[in-house]
């Protein structure tokens, strides 16, 4: 149960990454600024970990300019190198869609495994039982006069 928990907890970290990166994509797209890109993310995302983890760590980035000790939390640790770059006036936007797909494909791969351990086995009463159970109450009269206006 535990690693169901931490599975759906990784599939909404993933789900909010993707956002972050496509939403990023889109606003250079438009000709915004990587930083405020990333604040629009933050600001239109605001409720979700993800972008306050983010714009806590801007913030601590523009206060701390000289200093290195700013880090960004676990989920989005990973990219904080490329943060910088972008921050710094480097080319990311290539690299935001090749990190966007591969966070895709990882998601996909979490939803599935997700699936395949599903407990289908609990609708077997549902469909054996409740089901015709169902029909039988709702056509069962139906069914009756029918038989017996052929029967005559």
């Amino acid at each position: 149960m535990v690693a169901i928990g931490k599975r759906r907890k990784r599939i909404s970290t993933l789900n909010e990454q993707i956002t972050l990166f496509s939403h990023v994509r889109l606003s250079m797209m438009l000709g915004k600024s990587f930083r405020s890109s990333l604040q629009a993310f933050c600001r239109r995302y605001s409720r979700t970990r993800t972008a306050l983890a983010l714009l806590g760590w801007l913030v601590q980035k523009d206060i701390k300019a000289h200093q290195t000790d700013n880090e960004l939390n676990a989920d989005l640790k990973p990219f904080e190198s490329l943060f910088s770059l972008g921050l710094e006036g480097h080319a990311v936007f290539e690299l935001l869609g090749t990190l966007r797909s591969e966070l895709s494909s990882n998601l996909d791969a979490l939803l599935q495994e997700e699936l395949q351990e599903s407990p289908y086995w609990q609708l077997l009463p549902l469909l054996l039982f409740q089901f015709p159970a169902i029909f039988l109450l709702l056509f069962g009269p139906i069914v009756d006069e029918l038989v017996r206006h052929l029967s005559m």
